[in-house]
């Protein structure tokens, strides 16, 4: 998002993925996800994350 519309020149935003798939899923992909959510911690220490979906 442009300074001009609103975001703080000095925001820094990082997407992350964890190309889970279907199998993951549906077995359970409780441990991949900790250790995504584990490892974005110790490389960008955010003030939060925010886990969200999607289907294709």
């Amino acid at each position: 998002m442009p300074v001009e519309l609103g975001c703080p020149a000095n925001f820094d935003l990082h997407w992350v993925t964890t190309n889970l798939g279907e199998k993951d899923v549906v077995y359970g992909a409780g441990d991949k996800l900790g250790e995504a959510i584990i490892e974005v911690e110790k490389r960008y220490n955010p003030k939060a994350i925010f886990i969200l979906t999607s289907c294709t």
